[in-house]
C-alpha cells in the first residue's frame, strides 16, 4: 500500500486533503488556526503579488493551458486504454489527475467550506423561514429604500440606471468598504483579491453565472455585460469568496452589508436592489404565479421596473448553454461541500439579511 501511495503521489495528496477537509469540518477552530489564519494569508499574498499584477485576467492563460493539457492527457489515456490495453494504468492516470485537482482546489481555497457560519460569528438569530406577512413587510421596506436611493441618484424614472453614475474605480471602492466592514463585525480579512471583468460580454452569463471566483488563479471574475447596479453587488459577492468565504449565502450577505455601508448612493442602491430581487424570488415560491405577478406589477415603482426589465433584456441576450445540466452539476458541487440546500443556499441570504436588519 505504501509503495502504491508513493507511486501515485496525487492520489495520496488528494486523500490527505480530503481527510483534512473532513477534520476541519469537525473542528472549525483547527481550520481557523491552521488554514484561515495560517496558510491561506500566505497563499493570498503569493497570488496578489504574482498573477494579481497581470494587466488582464489570469484565467485567460489558465483556462486555455488547462484545457490543452487535459486534451493531451485524454489522448494518452485513450492510447493506453485502446491501443496498449492497459486499463488499470489508464484508470490510475485518471485518478491521479482527478485527485490532483481536488488537492489543489482544497489547498488553495476549498478548506474555507469548513468556516464557522457568519451568522454564528455575528450571533444572529436566524429563522428557519419567514411568514408571508413578514416577507411582504420586508419587501415594502426594501422597496421604499430602493425608491429613496434611486431618487437621490437621478430624477429620471423612464430609463434604466446608467453606468455613468457609478464611480470608475468601483472595484477598488467596494474592496475597501468590504474589508473595513468585515473588520468592524469581527471578521477581519487580508489580501487584495483582483476583480476582473470578463470579456467577451455574455461569456459567464451563458454558463448561468454573473461572477465566479477561481481558486486556481486567486481572482474574482465578473460578467462585463452586467449593468453597474448589478455589477457592484456581484463584485462584493465574489470578493467575499476571495477573502475566504465559501458559503454562497454568506457571500450574498457580506455583499449586501458592504453595499449599504457605502457612502455612494448608487452602491447602496445596488445592495438594496439585489436584496429586493431575492425577496421577490422568495415570495414567488409562496404565491400562485398570477398572484405573484399582480403583486409585483402593482408594487414596483416604474424606475425599479425599468431597471429590472433592462437586466432581464441582458439575460435574454445571452441564453445559457445546457442550462439544466449546469444547474444540476453546480447543485451537486455545493452539496458535496456540505451545503445541504445546494443552489438554493443563495436565497438563504434573505434570512441572514432579515435577522441582521432586525438586530440593527
Amino acid at each position: 500500500m505504501i509503495r502504491f501511495l508513493r507511486k501515485n503521489i496525487w492520489i495520496t495528496l488528494g486523500l490527505i486533503a480530503i481527510f483534512i477537509r473532513v477534520l476541519f469540518s469537525f473542528s472549525p477552530d483547527l481550520y481557523a488556526l491552521l488554514y484561515r489564519d495560517g496558510l491561506f494569508p500566505i497563499i493570498r499574498f503569493i497570488f496578489d503579488h504574482t498573477l494579481g499584477l497581470l494587466p488582464f485576467p489570469a484565467a485567460y492563460l489558465f483556462v486555455p493551458i488547462a484545457s490543452f493539457t487535459l486534451v493531451l492527457l485524454i489522448g494518452v489515456w485513450f492510447k493506453k486504454l485502446l491501443v496498449e490495453r492497459k486499463v488499470v494504468r489508464c484508470l490510475l492516470k485518471f485518478c491521479n489527475f482527478f485527485m490532483g485537482l481536488i488537492f489543489f482546489f482544497l489547498f488553495l481555497w476549498g478548506f474555507h467550506y469548513a468556516r464557522t457560519p457568519i451568522e454564528n460569528v455575528l450571533e444572529l438569530s436566524v429563522q428557519n423561514g419567514m411568514t408571508t406577512e413578514e416577507l411582504e413587510d420586508e419587501i415594502n421596506i426594501i422597496h421604499s429604500s430602493c425608491i429613496d436611493l434611486r431618487q437621490q441618484i437621478t430624477k429620471r424614472e423612464n430609463i434604466a440606471l446608467p453606468d455613468s453614475i457609478f464611480p470608475s474605480d468601483l472595484s477598488d471602492i467596494i474592496r475597501s468598504i468590504e474589508k473595513k466592514t468585515l473588520d468592524q463585525v469581527g471578521c477581519p480579512v487580508t489580501g487584495y483579491v483582483p476583480a476582473r471583468m470578463i470579456k467577451p460580454n455574455g461569456l459567464l452569463l451563458r454558463f448561468n453565472a454573473s461572477g465566479v471566483y477561481l481558486p486556481f488563479t486567486g481572482e474574482a471574475h465578473i460578467e462585463n455585460a452586467l449593468p453597474n447596479y448589478v455589477k457592484a453587488f456581484t463584485i462584493a459577492h465574489e470578493l467575499a469568496h476571495g477573502f475566504g468565504y465559501g458559503s454562497e449565502a454568506s457571500c450574498n450577505f457580506i455583499a449586501y452589508i458592504t453595499c449599504i455601508k457605502s457612502d455612494v448612493p448608487a452602491i447602496q442602491y445596488a445592495g438594496q436592489f439585489a436584496y429586493l430581487r431575492y425577496l421577490l424570488a422568495e415570495l414567488k415560491k409562496v404565491y400562485p404565479e398570477q398572484m405573484y405577478l399582480d403583486f409585483r406589477d402593482s408594487l414596483l415603482h416604474p424606475s425599479l421596473q425599468n431597471d429590472l426589465n433592462h437586466l432581464y433584456d441582458i439575460y435574454d441576450s445571452y441564453p445559457g448553454i445546457a442550462d439544466q445540466f449546469q444547474r444540476n452539476a453546480y447543485d451537486l458541487y455545493l452539496k458535496s461541500q456540505g451545503i445541504k440546500e445546494g443552489r438554493l443556499s443563495y436565497n438563504r441570504m434573505v434570512l441572514l439579511c432579515y435577522a441582521w436588519r432586525k438586530l440593527s
